[in-house]
Formats: C-alpha cells, sequence, structure tokens
C-alpha cells in the first residue's frame, strides 16, 4: 500500500539524470506503444513492461547503470536499464514510478545451480493507491514478477546509481538462506 501523499509526490513523477523522461529518446519510444486511453494504469504499466522487455533486445552487463534515454537508444542492458526504462516511460505517461532493489531467485545462476542475484525492477503507482511490482526483464504475458523477489528498498533514484538502498541490497548476497520445502 502507498504511503499517504504518494500518488501527488514529485519524487515518483520528476525526471532525473537516470529516469530521465522527457528525452526525446523516451518520449519516441512511448508513441510506440499505443496505450488505449481507456485502459486502466494496471494495464497500461504492463504494457509498458512487456515494451520494455521486447525493445532492450541485448540482455547483457555492458554497461554500468545507463539512463532511460541511453536505454532506449542501445536497445541494451541488464535489470538497471530494464527498471530505468520502464520508470521513465511510467512518469512519461503520468503513472508515479520508483525502483526497487533487492534479491531475485534464478534457478540456474551462469551454471552453477540455484541461487540469488542482486536485482532491480520497477514499482507503479497504480489503482486504489497500490504499489504494484513489474519486472521488464522477464517477457511474456503477467507482470514479469513472481515470489522470487526479496524487496529490500524502494529509491526515486534523485542520488543516482550510487543510492544507499542499492548498496543495502548488495550487502544481502550471499548472506540470506532460504531452504525450499516440497
Amino acid at each position: 500500500m502507498a504511503a499517504p501523499g504518494d500518488a501527488d509526490n514529485p519524487r515518483w513523477r520528476k525526471s532525473t539524470e537516470l529516469i530521465d523522461w522527457e528525452s526525446a529518446e523516451v518520449r519516441a519510444l512511448l508513441t510506440e506503444a499505443k496505450l488505449a486511453p481507456d485502459a486502466s494504469r494496471r494495464d497500461r504499466a504492463n504494457t509498458l513492461r512487456r515494451l520494455v522487455s521486447r525493445h532492450l533486445r541485448a540482455k547483457d552487463l555492458a554497461t554500468a547503470f545507463g539512463s532511460a534515454s541511453e536505454a532506449a537508444r542501445t536497445r541494451g542492458g541488464d535489470c538497471t536499464e530494464h527498471a530505468v526504462l520502464l520508470a521513465a516511460l511510467l512518469r512519461a505517461e503520468g503513472i508515479p514510478s520508483r525502483l526497487a532493489s533487492g534479491l531475485v531467485y534464478v534457478p540456474d545462476l551462469g551454471g552453477s545451480g540455484p541461487g540469488w542475484g542482486w536485482h532491480l525492477w520497477t514499482q507503479a503507482l497504480v489503482e486504489n493507491d497500490e504499489w504494484v511490482d513489474f519486472d521488464a526483464t522477464v517477457s511474456g504475458e503477467g507482470r514479469g514478477y513472481h515470489c522470487g523477489h526479496l524487496l529490500v528498498a524502494t529509491s526515486d533514484l534523485a542520488g543516482g546509481a550510487t543510492d544507499p538502498a542499492f548498496s543495502r541490497a548488495l550487502g544481502l548476497i550471499g548472506g540470506v538462506r532460504i531452504e525450499v520445502e516440497p
């Protein structure tokens, strides 16, 4: 549930160095979404999530925390570029957004079996003032979000890639033990 005032808080709507929704690249990509004007905020957010997933073709670690406009232009990036591009598109569409950082369960972590990795995804403020998680790194239907996401912190990224929320999440890697029982 959103905190009182989140819906009107400029923190979740402004253009920043990384979530640069006013850039020509982000605005051009938004026109490709062809959002239905009568669609709910949740449906528009999910349409934008699928657009980002399709648009970013080079799913790699080559960029170290690129901006939304850079991701839109280069069509590549890891979870950080997926998250900032989706947040920028949401804000450009008038939907408040923020970044969520934490851990995600990966069934095969680089050939070494299952494990937890640092991850970034997006939250959108939708109907009933509810923050809903959307993970643009996952294609297909649904929100891309699943129970294997462990939220540690949220951020507006006003401080850029040095946001303290991210360092809290990074400190958990190797320190979390979760056992799945059949």
